[in-house]
């Protein structure tokens, strides 16, 4: 008969101590693996923004350097110097100056020469300033025209005008000895601004006598009507009644009777 095997209470102490330790580690690696895994989270939330400044860094980079770790740059692509196309564009400087440029194709060059024979030679490109300010223009009916001779090397110019204030076309072309002038292009409508203070003065800023008085004081407003007088100037197209603040204006009233 077999009996069972008496234990110890040092023997069971010892099983729950070992018990204990196994839960203590194994409580230890599941509280690394949360650490760890919170750690790899926040790892992949900043790697886009590291990687963006990582490829800043090497955008900044000089090209020898970027060259080395692969890095290609992609280079902006030039304006050509030239079109193939016989074209004139003008642009505003200021109120008495423009800006102009062009080109013309060597065919058409080329074209003038089989067409004018020896007469080409004699031939000198010029730049035809036409005033077109309110008229459309048909080629014939501007205001009034001017020249400037040009070299055929360049293609670029800055006109000089006579006025500010006005609307300019500009043509690009050949004239001959004889005086004839050949357009090869011809230019946009412009309008420069007026260099001076308008002299056009609008109405609708004309104020009562009274009022006038208020806002500037009594003795301004006889000095106004002493100096301009008091009845209307038919040169200037002003009645007495009101004063603006330019002078005596049109505004109306009714005349005292004189006592």
């Amino acid at each position: 008969m077999i009996r069972p095997r008496k234990t110890s209470s040092s023997g069971n102490a010892e099983v729950k101590s070992s018990k204990t330790n196994q839960n203590k580690k194994t409580s230890k690696t599941v509280s690394r693996k949360k650490a760890k895994n919170a750690t790899n989270k926040k790892t992949a939330q900043k790697e886009p923004f590291a990687a963006h400044i990582k490829q800043q860094e090497r955008t900044h980079q000089p090209a020898d350097v970027q060259q080395q770790q692969g890095f290609q740059m992609t280079q902006a692509a030039e304006l050509p110097g030239k079109y193939d196309e016989d074209n004139i564009v003008t642009q505003v400087r200021d109120p008495f100056w423009l800006h102009v440029y062009w080109e013309v194709k060597s065919d058409s060059i080329e074209g003038l020469k089989i067409k004018l024979g020896p007469d080409f030679y004699d031939a000198r490109m010029n730049l035809r300033i036409y005033d077109v300010t309110d008229i459309i223009f048909n080629g014939t009916n501007a205001h009034n025209s001017f020249d400037i001779e040009v070299f055929e090397n360049v293609s670029d110019w800055y006109v000089q005008l006579p006025a500010s204030g006005r609307s300019w076309v500009i043509d690009v072309g050949f004239k001959l000895k004889n005086g004839t002038f050949i357009v090869i292009a011809r230019s946009n409508v412009i309008t420069t601004p007026l260099g001076e203070p308008s002299s056009i003065t609008d109405e609708e800023w004309m104020i009562p006598e009274k009022m006038f008085a208020r806002l500037f004081g009594a003795d301004v407003l006889n000095d106004a009507l002493s100096s301009f007088g008091k009845w209307r100037v038919t040169s200037l197209g002003v009645s007495s009644g009101a004063v603006s603040s330019w002078g005596v204006s049109s505004w109306g009233g009714k005349k005292k009777k004189a006592k």
